[in-house]
């Protein structure tokens, strides 16, 4: 008999040990297996794999086979050996022969169980039998398996599969909950068995098709929602799929790119019934390239204006629940008839309630509309607001484009403008680059979170559209005036009754000034509470060089210069414009003044400022 290298065979050394030699069988086992490895040699390979490893892992066995080499084959034929492993027997056991003996433990070995492990008995069928014992081999059919695609909506709600043959027809019912690489079993829809074995089964392996919408993730479900600028800016309310048809989500004012919402109970069930969640994920994308405006919000408003002279267009929004609008005074001006469109073209007509022309605000109030249309703004707090925050304009510009929402950034706060609407100065104006045109004036300035933080007035341009330097009445301010406006029908404003000026250095060497910063009261008005407090204005006029001018300027010399308000230090003008601001008529005010080398505190009582007054 041709001489066999068991320990070539297993790849081992023969100076291995009996965890190396059972290591290496049980990899060339797994990997030779004729159950498992298609190959034409591989049952022959498996074949020389069990002798060599019945033979080496016997230790007695293995002292005989190093000490008999070549022989050891003759002895074993000879009856050296009884009990040795006889392949012809098991291969005869595998065709429905009888009498083969195999053993359960070692076979077991091959995959790595004690004793006869599962998998073994699924490749095997279980024919071994007790040591000594032999009986008629059988064994459990083929297993058979099928993908079978399902779209998520029959993986979430459940469904079934009819599957026909020859003479055959199965209805197999798919339970909800089931994934990718699911199985679903149906027993006994296999092979037939072998040697009186029961059939085998049928395995469907579920895929689940890719969805147009949701995203799997465990047995929660995503899905992203295109949500308008508006709606995103302002909040409302978003529709949202789920897959049992669609749900309103609310969003709230302020929703950024990218913030996720979760829907409780609107996943996928879970086979144990539980149920996952539902996160949507609400995708606002850059506001200055979405152009879905909501239609169905109407705190925006577009305002048309029927004149005696020629029509006109503006914009305003909601004040409260009330029904009063806020816009700009320029707007409604000389106003015979207001038309006020909703965003979803709703028209109805508008009162004007109040005007102020010096801050260049104006009430309206609208006539039967219904009571879903009144949606008032969220106001925020203009003290609040910061250079470079965003900052978006809506407004109709032009007359034309209706609903359209401009971004920019806040570029500046606290500007004082004269108004062009009047003799006085509007204070503390908050300026951006948010393009503001013919059309945009009344309309909202927003933050991020959709709150009103100005009133969008007025463009510095050399042109009638926006030059990127836009401005706007504080929301602060427009909380202070409106109440009046609704009550009264106009606002009183505080009044010092002075002119003057900001001391610049030029100002400061021409006039020969004590200080370099502060406000020169250039004249006094004759019946305002300056003079009655004893403000003095300007006595004599001169003539002075100033930056930028070929010629020199005069200018009125002489008057007091304020250097405080209050416990408010004054460096320019602007300070005491702005300070007004937030006083009140009957008020009282110390001004700190400097006159002949002197410094004094004035008390002045605040009057109402008269019309055409500064």
């Amino acid at each position: 008999m041709e001489y066999k290298d068991y320990y070539k065979i297993l790849g081992v050394d023969k100076r291995a040990s009996e965890r190396e030699i059972k290591q290496a069988y049980r990899k060339l086992a797994r990997q030779y297996h004729p159950d498992v490895n298609p190959d034409k040699q591989a049952e022959e390979k498996f074949k020389s794999i069990n002798e060599a490893h019945e033979v080496l892992s016997d230790p007695e066995k293995r002292r005989k086979y190093d000490q008999l080499g070549s022989n050891y084959f003759r002895w074993q034929q000879q009856g050296g050996d009884p009990s040795g492993f006889d392949w012809s027997r098991w291969a005869a056991a595998q065709q429905g022969g009888r009498g083969a003996r195999v053993e359960y433990d070692d076979l077991g070995d091959i995959f790595g169980g004690g004793g006869f492990s599962d998998f073994f008995q699924s490749i095997f069928g279980g024919m071994g039998a007790p040591r000594g014992a032999r009986r008629q081999v059988s064994r459990k059919g083929r297993d058979y398996e099928q993908i079978v695609e399902l779209t998520l909506e029959e993986a979430a709600h459940g469904t079934q599969r009819v599957f026909a043959g020859d003479n055959d027809r199965i209805t197999v019912k798919i339970p909800p909950g089931v994934k990718t690489g699911s199985k679903v079993r149906v027993a006994g829809k296999g092979g037939p068995g072998i040697g009186g074995g029961p059939p085998g089964d049928l395995y469907l392996k579920i895929k689940i098709a890719k969805h147009p919408v949701f995203e799997r993730q465990g047995d929660d479900l995503h899905c992203e929602v295109a949500v308008d600028l508006y709606t995103a800016v302002l909040g409302g309310e978003a529709k949202v799929p789920t897959l049992n048809g669609q749900v309103q989500l609310k969003i709230p004012p302020g929703t950024q790119g990218g913030k996720t919402f979760r829907l409780k109970d609107k996943g996928m069930p879970h086979l144990r019934k539980l149920r996952g969640a539902v996160k949507s994920e609400q995708r606002v994308d850059s506001l200055a390239h979405d152009r879905r405006i909501a239609k169905r919000r109407g705190s925006a408003l577009f305002l048309r204006l029927d004149r005696y002279i020629e029509d006109s267009s503006g914009s305003g929004f909601i004040y409260d629940r009330e029904g009063y609008v806020v816009t700009n005074f320029h707007v409604v001006e000389g106003a015979s008839r207001v038309i006020v469109t909703f965003a979803d073209e709703t028209e109805v007509k508008a009162d004007i309630v109040g005007t102020d022309q010096d801050s260049d605000l104006a009430v309206l109030r609208l006539k039967d509309v219904p009571a879903e249309k009144v949606k008032p703004v969220e106001l925020g707090d203009s003290s609040q607001v910061q250079v470079g925050q965003r900052a978006i304009a809506i407004g109709n510009p032009f007359g034309d484009f209706a609903q359209t929402m401009t971004m920019g950034i806040v570029s500046a706060v606290g500007r004082v403008i004269r108004s062009p609407n009047s003799q006085f100065s509007n204070a503390e104006l908050i300026q951006t680059d948010a393009a503001i045109n013919p059309g945009n004036s009344g309309g909202p300035l927003l933050d991020s979170r959709g709150r009103v933080i100005g009133v969008n007035t007025l463009i510095h341009s050399t042109v009638r559209q926006s030059s990127g330097v836009g401005l706007a009445i504080p929301i602060n301010t427009v909380k202070q005036i409106v109440p009046a406006l609704i009550a009264h029908g106009y606002y009183p404003h505080p009044w010092l009754g002075i002119r003057g000026r900001s001391i610049e250095y030029w100002l400061a060497e021409g006039l020969n000034l004590p200080v370099q910063q502060g406000a020169l009261v250039t004249s006094v008005e004759p019946d305002g509470p300056s003079k009655a407090a004893g403000i003095r204005g300007g006595t004599q006029e001169v003539l002075l060089d100033v930056p930028g001018h070929d010629e020199q300027v005069p200018f009125t010399a002489g008057g007091d210069i304020i250097v405080g308000i209050d416990d408010q230090v004054v460096d320019n003008f602007d300070d005491i414009v702005t300070y007004l601001q937030n006083t009140e008529v009957g008020q009282t005010v110390t001004l700190k003044i400097l006159r002949d080398g002197q410094e004094l505190e004035i008390n002045v009582e605040l009057a109402e400022r008269p019309k055409n007054k500064d």
